[in-house]
């Protein structure tokens, strides 16, 4: 793989976080539907799936985007737009209003 770009490296180091995470999300249950919250509390637990549903999506987006930085695609600059949107600007309206959201 060709370096394109000095700031191409930086994205290589940051490409690591994305990649455990969703390995993790991947291969552990835990991760994917708490098993620490109890049977009896279903909308928690829902609760909980939805909101690491969200960040496996914005990891996910994040990774692709410097994978695409990372290969010289120019592209993988606009596609890192959205996760970073997802995370600094929805992250926490999306986990407040999803909570308090009525059933």
């Amino acid at each position: 793989m060709r370096w394109h770009s000095p700031r191409a490296s930086a994205n290589r180091a940051n490409l690591g976080c994305p990649l455990a995470l969703g390995q993790l999300e991947c291969q552990s249950p835990d991760v994917r539907a708490p098993t620490r919250v109890p049977g009896t509390e279903p909308r928690l637990r829902n609760y909980l799936r939805i909101v690491l549903t969200y960040v496996a999506i914005y990891y996910a987006l994040w990774a692709i985007a410097d994978v695409l930085i990372i290969a010289g695609i120019d592209l993988g600059w606009a596609l890192r737009i959205v996760p970073n949107q997802l995370y600094y600007a929805f992250w926490v309206p999306f986990a407040y209003f999803t909570f308090f959201k009525r059933s």
